[in-house]
Order: C-alpha cells, then sequence, then structure tokens
C-alpha cells in the first residue's frame, strides 16, 4: 500500500490558510473587527483611568490625554499594554466565528504551539543582544547613561513587563505573522511577496510611535522593515510564529527593561538609556541585519530548514 507523504509544519502553515470559510468579506470584517476590539475595547480601562484622574484631586497622578503621568510608570505602563490581551481575544473570536476553525491552524503548522520553541528563541534573543549591547557600550561609552533607577519601581515596573510584554508581542505576531500572512498567503505564494507584504504591513502602525519624529524616519522605518522581514522568514521557514514571538518578546523586553531611548513610545525605567540624536543608517542597519542572519542560522542549525546535523 502506498504511504502518504509526511506534510512539515512549514507546508502545514500554508495549507491551514486554506482551512475553514474564507470569502474576502469574512477576512474585511474580521481584520476591522479585530482593530476595533484592540483599540477600542481594550482601551477602555486606560480611557476610565484617564477620566477618574481628571475629577480627583489625586495630586500623585494626572492624565493629559496623551500619558498617565506621575510618581510611578507603572500604571501607564499597565493600562498601555492591556489592549494587547484584549486584541489576542479579538483575533480568537474572529476565526472562530466569521473563519470557523481554530487558533491553532492561523498560528502554526504543528498540532498545537511549541513553547519550547519560543522559549530557545527568547534564549537566543538574550543573547545576540547582550552581545550586540555590550559592544555598543565598549564603542559607545561615553554617550550610553546609566539610570540607576528606584529599586523597587524597578522591581515592580519587572514583574509586569515579563508578564505584559510577551503578551504584546504575542498578539503583534498572532495578527501580523498568524491572521493577516494566512490572507497574503490566499493570494499566492512567493516567499518574497509574502515576506515584504508581511513586513510592509507590520511597519504601518508603528508610524504612530514617536520615535521616527524624533531622530528620522527613514532608519527607523528601514529598521522596522528588516524585523518584520526577519520574523516573517523565521515563520514561513519553521512552519508557525512560535520562534517569531520570543525572538519578539525578548527584543520588547531588552528595549523595556535594559536599554532604551530618550524619545519612545513606552517611557520605561530601564537600566541604561541611549541619548542619541537621530537615528543612522550605518553602522546600525548593518549590525541588525547580521544578527538576524545569524540568529537564522542558529535556528537552522537546531531545526534543520536547510540542511541536517549528520
Amino acid at each position: 500500500m502506498r504511504q502518504k507523504p509526511i506534510i512539515g509544519a512549514a507546508e502545514r502553515f500554508y495549507l491551514n490558510a486554506s482551512l475553514g470559510r474564507n470569502g474576502w468579506w469574512r477576512w474585511g470584517f474580521g481584520f476591522v473587527g479585530i482593530i476595533l476590539i484592540w483599540q477600542g475595547i481594550g482601551s477602555i480601562p486606560w480611557l476610565v483611568a484617564c477620566q477618574y484622574l481628571r475629577g480627583s484631586q489625586t495630586l500623585n497622578f494626572s492624565c493629559d490625554g496623551v500619558m498617565i503621568s506621575g510618581d510611578s510608570l507603572v500604571p501607564h505602563f499597565v493600562l498601555s499594554f492591556y489592549p494587547f490581551i484584549i486584541g489576542i481575544i479579538g483575533v480568537w473570536l474572529a476565526v472562530k466565528l466569521l473563519h470557523r476553525k481554530d487558533l491553532t491552524h492561523v498560528v502554526t503548522g504543528r498540532a498545537s504551539f511549541d513553547y519550547n520553541r519560543t522559549m530557545y528563541a527568547i534564549l537566543i534573543g538574550l543573547i545576540l543582544y547582550s552581545g550586540w549591547f555590550l559592544v555598543g557600550v565598549a564603542v559607545f561609552q561615553d554617550e550610553i547613561r546609566f539610570q540607576a533607577p528606584n529599586f523597587w519601581e524597578y522591581l515592580t515596573f519587572f514583574l509586569f513587563a515579563i508578564v505584559l510584554v510577551p503578551y504584546q508581542a504575542g498578539f503583534e505576531e498572532v495578527f501580523f505573522r498568524g491572521y493577516i500572512l494566512q490572507r497574503f498567503i490566499l493570494l499566492g505564494r512567493s516567499k518574497l511577496v509574502l515576506v515584504s507584504a508581511s513586513a510592509v504591513v507590520f511597519v504601518l502602525p508603528h508610524l504612530l510611535n514617536p520615535e521616527p519624529w524624533a531622530y528620522g524616519p527613514v532608519p527607523y522605518i528601514l529598521s522596522l522593515l528588516l524585523f518584520g522581514a526577519f520574523v516573517t522568514v523565521i515563520t514561513l521557514l519553521d512552519g508557525g510564529i512560535e520562534l517569531a514571538v520570543g525572538y519578539h518578546a525578548l527584543n520588547n523586553l531588552f528595549i523595556t527593561l535594559v536599554s532604551n531611548t530618550e524619545v519612545s513610545a513606552v517611557q520605561t525605567p530601564s537600566l541604561f538609556v541611549v541619548p542619541i540624536g537621530k537615528y543612522e543608517l550605518f553602522p546600525g542597519l548593518l549590525m541588525e541585519v547580521a544578527i538576524y542572519v545569524l540568529a537564522v542560522l542558529i535556528f537552522n542549525l537546531k531545526y534543520g530548514w536547510f540542511w541536517r546535523r549528520a
């Protein structure tokens, strides 16, 4: 009897896009619905807290409509990251109710989400980013400033960050590298087109951040395009978003807790501040490309995308 060929996770990830119901209107309603749940319902706690502060006599905190400021950065951080948790629920509802399939089919080609892959990506990201940061300290030691944050403030922020930042990274990967990427797969399977389209869509909402307008939009956009392309590549090669979630979470945690810029979408009590005047194309982008290529090679050694160890 002829055996059926074994389909790997990468091929299954492509095939999963065709499961369920895929009328164009379902994707349209799904996309809009996810945005409304993420940005609408998810923002209600922040709006309620802001309204309360405006009408109260509390002197420790205030809200100017953009940021909750006061004695601690924790309240604004928690309320700003809460929408990402609601956003994941929005994706689940869209997939379940509109497309009539499981969320697992959107995020991985495996039978279930592989958390070991996510933890491995966090480890590799930590090693690569730590090495990159140490090189930066050695070269630009006069510019990188230690903030000496209050210990208890930093500890409290740290505990919230290690829970909320992975949710934020997880939502972006589920939405951009899961839900939206599967729609692109239905339109065509060219890897170059998929990577390019996914990277461009990933950049668009980040243009609302203050960094590109404070430090220069072109290097910022190119950096985000590179990152978006990188996480899309490892998603397609590995057949799921597990590695992308881990690496993305570590990237954001490193910025949040270790090294942030003076102007940032998320104000944090990071250990170090990089006081830059503007983003530079070189050598920063070359270093990013080198880091991403090295990460792909390391993941390949672990999971055998191109060749397997003897």
